[in-house]
């Protein structure tokens, strides 16, 4: 006894002091003894699995990111409170694999123009990924997944039933003909049961000119219905004929593949799937696997409780193995499945997508199925288990709630099992290969106890929730289960056979196919027993379609109670109803206790229990026309607001007896009950909390060329930075982007269009593909321009519309590669054999100037993309540019010439984007000017000058526009003070508010990182504009400063400029920049060169703190003019040169002049002013306040100061020659 205690002790104490461990894994791990540290990880999982005592409860198994491709089994036991973990390391991405690579060289398959064989190549393989993207098994009729065509009963071949029986079926040419196909000997994947679907050999195919006929054997098919016939097949290599298709020839060990761009598929990325599960659970309990991505395998569970899979993807998880041949590719395929012994595991916050086959089995009991996004679930609905249904559980007590489904394959999208809840979970476009069916499916057997509650179900034409017989009747399918706070639009309704069901709170509305909305089957001497209370529906009724509910031809309603009806249920006899009697069949003698009240539907019929209203939707916040959310069926009008029943009452339930306000939950806000799914200003969502991390998003657009709208994508959902995105053709709308948009990659399918509009912002991360006839197009147009950068080093083919005002020259870049003039110039204006296309060219014969193409110029005449280009249209419009895309780094000679303009070159942005210009851009390294500055001298001249339409400007560092981007399109000059290179980077791409067009710059908003002010002027002689900056920063000085300070272009015959206050090198500045300290009180020299005799200046920009007034001194007037809006300026002689003009920048009040006779006043101080005349005259003055008082009485000579005068509005009198000129002026 005492030797057990010592060994209790001791091994409690050896639990104690085992503490969590990680053990690290790697693809570049090395499995030996000392694996499993961060620093030494081992190669694999299995590895780890297999040491005695490695991991135990507590433990973690953790994989660094990459993809691994073994294959392992745990059996490890965690513990309730201590778990085992096997989880991706932080952020990083970690895929577990299921295919093999398949390399070699492919040749072309001489019988199919686009495909290709890989000889020699014998692996078992079910599926193939050209690119990660998934290949169809060759077939006929043909399907794709990029449409979407694999889930449509459109890509089947339809039966003609009145002329095919079991095993003999007879082809409707008339939809699908096969022409010269044999399909005989072929497998055939055949929806001839409805709800079921069998895949088989065929025998025997008889073709004649208007009947083919197919046969099969009977013995290899379970039920056969004589409606609702469709079928394709696969298993022969005639098959091959489209793109997107592949097969295998087992017999010669020839792969074939047709890829979608039908060329040499030697260098692309090509996989097959191998293994169905990679993970297998045996044994093992209170596991964890988290974060891991599952691409083209899944996981099997077998004897485990307590397991927890948790923040997992799973793509394409399983396929069928019908490419594997007749004899091994006929039965259900491999999908994740949680055998009979596992209990109480959990699934949750997981993608599955594009599985074939169900994509769960739950066979345990306890199980939790929460908060998943499944779509695109099963294309073929084939030799699935029980029903065929896309997601099937068998067990008792599972729980399926808060996930969103949507694209599935069989008839039922959920058999929940024995006394299931099924809870807040969101469903559409469901049961698409099938017939028959419903959302949630519930047989006799998974009736009884279920809790169907607080659903949103719309647009699919299967029930959205269903107690069903199937293969019976009524009676069969089963009592006691509750339905209630449930939303139904655009469904087949909801429909209850059975008896002692409760249904209440549930909304259902549009039903289709002329379907009744709510559906209380009358058959059999059912549902007398069961509760229909505080439902909203435009149709209630007892039979799947009928209005009239009369003992005639019609069923009338079932619930006891109903004024003048049975309490024992009815009967159909022959082709009428009759109440239910002794010696009926399913007659019960114990009259029924159900109950129908407060109900509202549109039959104006009376019922008991059943209020009729004209316009149920005009009772809720309904609005088809946004798209279908929770909050449209949200109660707004008083007929159904407090207008509910609160039941108390007891009824029979599966266990006992049990009183409604307890088996249906609900509040009440105001005095009573709300008739519907929601009390007023209730709110609950359904479906999935989270966006998930698809795989493969395809473009349908369905609802309009809107990218923010998910209904317009495969996956339901908006895609986002992680996704490939696949465009394909002959989609009801192109694919429009319209606002900032990032995704992972873009593959444009043949026919497929991709436009970034003029407010579009596309950024992809990876790579953009396009086939040889597509191109994505970016547009501009007169308010802004599309931008995309794409960063990776695919060249896809994009059209850019660059766009042009009427008659107006601008400056343009090239932002595609390979195009050439006579492409374009058919799109612009001509005169006289010349197109309205030209460049630059600083070393022209005679002095640098414009070189202009002639009209039709050969392909030599190649566009350059990172040169600048002049160009004009007649009308305002586009001229397109086509060519490939540019995304790595570009370079553009610029040289120094002889002449007036030889230093000044015009260069181009040859990205389909956005160019940072400056370092307050963004990116204070990656801009033009900074990565430019010493090709541009590191001098007064590291600036771009850009054209407008109507004049040039200088844009720096310094110009008062603190994020300058260049737009998509635009070309600009530089000036080269030596013979070098100017460099366009990947890294100065970026995007805008689409604010730039054509010849501007695109402005954001002002820096808040230092003090910055501007004071900006536009001089016109009417003919041109100059413009001239002056900014004030906490960057520049008062001598030359690179990048802030910039000369002035020189082209042109008006020009308007200042020079250096220090250290001036001669150099005439369109930009100066000053220190922001010096903003009062500075003086700046402003020249002016111009013939022309009337010159205006307008003020466009002026930041300047309100406490600095900027006055133009004229001194060949002696006049002071504050400049706040325009001035002209007159003369009868050349203007050239400085000495005339300066600029005043001061806090000191100069008033207009010589209306005064040339007395100026001045702010000295707060409270004291300066009186300064010319210096060879004597002044009489009078200053008053506001109030008439004399305050000073002065005479002067010259100048004089006053003092002590108070805040306010003062008047000024001058006496002159017995005249009084008369100024206010004001101390502040």
């Amino acid at each position: 006894m005492k030797n057990f205690f010592y060994a209790v002790f001791v091994f409690l104490l050896s639990c104690s002091l085992h503490s969590q461990n990680s053990k690290y894994v790697a693809t570049n791990g090395v499995d030996n003894n000392s694996c499993g540290t961060i620093q030494s990880p081992c190669a694999t999982v299995g590895y780890v699995l297999a040491q005695n005592s490695w991991i135990q409860a507590g433990d973690k198994i953790v994989l660094r990111g990459g993809t691994y491709r073994e294959t392992f089994t745990v059996n490890n036991d965690g513990q309730a409170n201590s778990r085992i973990e096997i989880t991706a390391y932080d952020n990083e991405s970690v895929t577990i694999d299921g295919t093999v690579d398949v390399t070699g060289n492919w040749s072309a398959y001489g019988n199919v123009s686009g495909a290709f064989q890989l000889n020699s190549y014998s692996e078992d393989i079910t599926q193939l990924f050209v690119d990660d993207q998934p290949m169809v098994s060759a077939r006929w009729p043909n399907a794709q997944f990029y449409d979407d065509s694999i889930f449509s009963h459109s890509t089947w071949a339809e039966g003609d039933e009145d002329n095919s029986s079991n095993g003999s079926l007879t082809i409707d040419e008339s939809v699908h003909n096969p022409g010269s196909l044999d399909l005989n000997g072929s497998i055939g994947v055949l929806n001839i049961g409805s709800f079921k679907t069998w895949t088989v050999e065929m025998t025997g195919h008889t073709q004649s000119a208007s009947n083919d006929v197919i046969t099969y054997n009977t013995s290899d098919i379970g039920t056969y219905k004589d409606k609702h016939h469709y079928y394709f097949f696969e298993g022969k290599l005639n098959y091959l004929d489209t793109n997107n298709e592949w097969f295998h020839d087992k017999t010669n060990n020839i792969l074939y593949v047709y890829p979608d761009d039908g060329l040499d598929p030697s260098s692309r990325s090509i996989k097959a799937k191998t293994t169905d599960y990679r993970v297998t659970l045996n044994g093992a309990n209170y596991l964890t696997i988290k974060n891991i991505n599952f691409f083209a395998t899944t996981i099997n569970v077998i004897n485990s409780d307590n397991i927890k899979i948790e923040n997992c993807n799973f793509y394409y998880p399983s396929a069928s193995k019908r490419m594997l041949g007749t004899t091994s590719g006929m039965g259900s395929p491999s999908v994740m499945t949680f055998d009979a012994n596992s209990d109480n595991n959990t699934v949750e916050k997981c993608l599955f997508e594009y599985s074939e086959g169900e994509a769960i089995r739950i066979k345990g009991d306890n199980n939790t199925i929460e908060n998943n996004y499944f779509h695109h679930i099963d294309w073929s609905a084939s030799e699935l288990e029980g029903l065929m249904v896309s997601i099937y559980c068998t067990g008792d007590s599972n729980t399926f709630t808060k996930n969103t489904i949507h694209t599935t394959g069989a008839s039922a999208t959920v058999l929940p099992g024995t006394a299931s809840t099924f809870s807040y979970n969101k469903v559409t476009n469901t049961g698409l290969l099938q017939s028959d069916g419903a959302v949630f499916q519930g047989t006799k057997a998974n009736v009884a106890n279920s809790k169907v509650h607080h659903n949103f179900v719309y647009d699919t034409d299967k029930y959205a929730f269903r107690y069903d017989a199937p293969g019976g009747d009524a009676t069969q399918a089963g009592s006691f289960g509750i339905m209630h706070h449930n939303i139904a639009d655009k469904t087949n309704g909801l429909m209850i056979k059975g008896n002692n069901q409760i249904i209440a709170h549930n909304t259902i509305i549009n039903t289709i196919n002329n379907r009744n909305d709510i559906i209380i089957l009358s058959e059999d001497c059912s549902n007398t027993n069961t509760w229909l209370y505080n439902n909203l529906a435009e149709r209630i009724g007892s039979h799947r379609s009928a209005t009239q509910f009369s003992l005639a031809s019609n069923s009338p309603m079932p619930i006891a109670g109903n004024s003048g009806g049975s309490n024992y249920g009815y009967i159909k006899v022959s082709d009428d109803w009759r109440a239910c009697q002794s010696g009926d069949t399913y007659y019960n003698a114990t009259a029924g206790n159900g109950s129908s009240q407060n109900n509202i539907d549109q039959i104006n019929v009376s019922r008991t229990g059943i209020t009729y209203n004209s316009g149920v939707e005009n009772l809720i916040n309904y609005n088809s026309g946004d798209g279908k959310s929770e909050s449209d069926y949200h109660p707004t009008s008083n007929t159904i607001i407090n207008q509910g029943i609160s039941p108390t009452n007891t009824v029979s339930t599966s266990s006992g007896t049990g009183q409604l306000n307890n088996l249906i939950p609900h509040t009440n806000v105001g005095s009573a009950a709300d008739i519907g799914a929601f009390e007023v200003g209730e709110s609950w969502t359904a479906g999935a909390d989270w966006t998930p991390k698809f795989y493969n998003v395809y473009w349908k657009g369905a609802t309009s060329g809107d990218w923010n709208t998910a209904s317009n994508w495969s996956s339901g959902s908006i895609p986002g930075a992680d996704n490939n995105v696949i465009v394909p053709g002959s989609r009801p709308n192109s694919l429009t982007v319209d606002e900032s948009i990032v995704v992972k990659s873009i593959d444009l399918v043949s026919g497929g269009n991709l436009i970034v509009g003029p407010d579009g912002q596309l950024t992809v991360s990876g790579e953009i593909s396009t086939p040889s006839t597509q191109q994505v197009i970016v547009q501009q147009d007169s308010s802004g321009s599309g931008s995309l950068i794409a960063k990776s080093a695919s060249s896809p083919n994009i059209t850019f519309r660059n766009w042009l005002l009427a008659n107006q020259w601008a400056l343009i870049g090239i932002p595609v590669n390979g195009e050439v003039v006579n492409d374009v110039d058919n799109q612009l204006s001509t005169n006289g054999g010349k197109s309205a296309i030209g460049y630059w060219d600083n070393d022209k014969s005679g002095g640098a100037g414009w070189v202009t193409f002639n009209t039709g110029s050969t392909l030599t005449n190649e566009l350059i993309p990172t040169r600048g280009y002049e160009i004009m249209r007649s009308s305002e419009g586009g001229v397109e540019f086509e060519g490939t895309m540019l995304n790595t780094d570009q370079n553009q000679a610029i040289t120094t010439e002889s002449g007036t303009n030889g230093n000044w070159n015009l260069v181009g942005n040859p990205y389909p984007s956005f160019l940072n210009l400056t370092d307050d851009s963004g990116d204070a390294s990656n801009n033009f000017l900074t990565v430019n500055s010493a090709a541009l001298g590191n001098g007064a001249y590291v600036a771009v000058y850009a054209w407008d339409g109507t004049s040039y400007d200088t844009y720096n560092q310094a110009d008062g526009d603190s994020q300058d981007k260049m737009a998509p399109g635009d070309g600009f000059f530089v000036y080269a003070s030596s013979d070098t290179n100017v460099s366009f980077t990947e890294a100065m791409q970026t995007h805008d508010n689409g604010s730039g067009f054509v010849g501007s710059v695109a402005n954001g908003l002002l820096s808040n990182a230092s003090r910055e002010s501007f004071f900006k002027v536009s001089m016109s002689d009417g003919v041109e504009k100059k413009h001239l900056l002056i900014s004030f920063t906490d960057k520049s000085t008062k001598g030359l400063d690179p990048g802030y300070d910039a000369g002035m272009l020189t082209m042109g015959n008006s020009h308007i400029y200042t020079r250096l206050i220090e250290g001036d090198e001669e150099i005439k500045l369109s930009i100066q920049s000053l220190p922001y300290n010096d903003l009062n009180g500075v003086v700046v020299a402003v020249g002016i060169d111009s013939k022309s005799s009337v010159l205006t200046l307008d003020v466009i920009k002026n930041t300047i703190t309100k406490n600095t007034n900027i006055y133009l001194e004229d001194r060949l007037l002696n006049t002071f003019k504050e400049l706040t809006n325009r001035y002209t300026i007159a003369s009868d002689s050349e203007l050239k040169g400085y000495g005339r003009f300066y600029l005043h920048f001061t806090s000191e009040l100069i008033p207009e002049l010589p209306t005064d006779g040339n007395l100026r006043v001045f702010k000295v101080s707060e409270s004291s002013i300066r009186l300064m005349g010319k210096s060879d005259k004597f002044y009489n003055a009078k200053i008053y306040d506001f109030t008439g008082r004399l305050i000073k009485e002065l005479s002067f000579n010259h100048k004089t100061d006053v003092d002590g005068l108070t805040k306010g509005v003062h008047v000024l009198h001058i006496i002159e020659n017995n005249s009084v000129a008369v100024k206010k002026f004001v101390v502040d």
